[in-house]
């Protein structure tokens, strides 16, 4: 299959999803709660993606060999949940 938007620098959420391999659903959850990658508003309502940003927000994510791997891994962040020991 020929990527289409290999020359585009502004990724509509569609295309940022099938470049990052996802749900096209996915991504505007990401955004409302504030995950994955940086995004960009132009002219109002429009959502686009920088590819360089698609780009650097999936290379900064690890790769595993296991699930097991995976699961030691806290991708994010310090929890808000405070253990009670008494």
């Amino acid at each position: 299959m020929v990527d289409k938007t290999q020359d585009k620098t502004h990724l509509t959420t569609r295309e940022a999803a099938q470049y990052l391999n996802v749900s096209e659903r996915t991504l505007p959850g990401w955004r409302f709660l504030g995950r994955g990658p940086r995004w960009i508003r132009m002219g109002g309502r429009a959502i686009r993606y920088r590819r360089q940003e698609l780009e650097a927000w999936a290379n900064d994510h690890p790769s595993f060999q296991s699930t097991l791997e995976a699961d030691l891994v806290d991708l994010d962040g310090p929890s808000d949940h405070q253990h009670d020991n008494r």
